[in-house]
């Protein structure tokens, strides 16, 4: 048993002189590795500067040319026929000319005004049709009103005939009554 942990420690303390060689070459490989990294940063930010440097340059060279071509005299006279099809729409089915593009914009410009016209006249129409149902339905109220009040003129007619006429029955028994008091009154004295 003491022969096994005096073997054990002898390998655990050669094990431990393995250790340091094996970090100190991991250590020297990513030193190795860092500096490869900086320098293939360095290497590509030069190579960013150099194609930004050229791009500045192409376009300062771009601008010379554009400067160039502004100073120069212009034919401004317009050369155009408004009958003929561009070259570059040629291969369309419906490439057309400026003038029958004028054309088609001034019948297309009438057919909407057409269509508009005809909703103009339907809106108009049903207005006219709401108006005329407005004015049937007022009437029939107003017909309907005027025999409701002839009615309660009727009744209240009626009713006043009746109230007279009992009125007046209750007025003649009362004379009645009063002609057959005085006559008793008279018949005894």
């Amino acid at each position: 048993m003491l022969l096994e942990k005096q073997k054990l420690v002898e390998d655990i303390k050669e094990s431990e002189k393995n250790v340091r060689p094996a970090v100190e070459a991991v250590l020297e490989e990513k030193k190795m590795m860092g500096m490869e990294l900086r320098a293939e940063v360095k290497r590509l930010q030069e190579e960013e500067a150099e194609r930004r440097a050229k791009e500045e340059a192409e376009k300062m060279e771009v601008v010379r040319q554009i400067r160039a071509l502004e100073s120069l005299p212009v034919d401004r006279t317009a050369h155009f026929d408004a009958t003929t099809v561009s070259d570059g729409s040629r291969h369309l089915l419906e490439a057309m000319s400026l003038a029958e593009l004028r054309e088609r914009l001034v019948m297309v410009q009438n057919l909407v005004k057409e269509k508009e016209e005809e909703k103009r006249s339907e809106i108009l129409a049903e207005k006219q049709a709401r108006e005329a149902d407005l004015i049937d339905r007022m009437q029939t109220i107003q017909k309907v009103r005027e025999i409701r009040e002839r009615d309660a003129k009727d009744m209240r007619r009626k009713k006043l005939k009746k109230e007279e006429e009992h009125k007046a029955m209750r007025e003649k028994i009362r004379n009645e009554a009063q002609l057959m008091l005085q006559k008793e009154v008279y018949i005894y004295t």
